[in-house]
C-alpha cells in the first residue's frame, strides 16, 4: 500500500498542527509515502509565505521544510508524468499543480492524503481514494 502525500498535508505534519499529527497517526507501518518532486517547491514557497508574514524566522521555516520533505520515502519525477497531468488537467478543469498529485495517486493505485477540499472532491469524483481533513482528525 502507498500514499501520496500534497503540500497540503506535508507542511501541516511537518508544522505539527492537530490535523496534520492527526492525519500523519494515519499512515502504516512501513507504508511508503510518495510525493512529485514538486511537492519540494510547493513546502519550500507555503514556508517562505509564513516567514514573509512574520510568523517564522528563516531558521524555523527551513526545519519545517525540511520536515515536511522528508516525510516522503519516494520522490517520483513529474515531468513522466506531464502528458497525462495536462490532459487531465484540460478535461477536468482543474490547475496542474493539484491534479500532479491526482495522476500519481492513480498511476501509484495510492490514496490522496490532502487538506485541500477542492482536491479531495476531484479525487472522490474520480473514483481516487483519499483521506479527507474531516476524517484525519479521528478525535473529533
Amino acid at each position: 500500500m502507498a500514499v501520496v502525500l500534497d503540500a497540503s498535508a506535508a507542511t501541516q505534519i511537518a508544522i505539527g498542527s492537530e490535523d496534520g499529527l492527526a492525519m500523519q497517526g494515519l499512515f502504516a507501518e512501513g507504508e511508503e509515502i510518495l510525493a512529485p518532486d514538486f511537492l519540494q517547491i510547493e513546502c519550500a514557497n507555503t514556508f517562505w509565505k509564513y516567514v514573509r508574514a512574520g510568523e517564522l524566522t528563516k531558521e524555523e521555516a527551513l526545519n519545517y521544510y525540511r520536515d515536511s520533505v522528508g516525510l516522503v520515502t519516494r520522490f517520483i519525477r513529474q515531468n513522466d508524468l506531464m502528458d497525462e497531468v495536462l490532459a487531465s488537467s484540460a478535461h477536468l478543469n482543474h490547475p496542474v499543480y493539484d491534479v500532479i498529485y491526482l495522476v500519481l495517486a492513480r498511476h501509484m493505485a495510492a490514496t490522496l492524503m490532502s487538506f485541500d477540499r477542492k482536491l479531495i472532491d476531484l479525487c472522490i469524483k474520480e473514483g481516487i481514494d483519499c483521506v479527507e481533513p474531516c476524517c484525519a482528525n479521528l478525535g473529533s
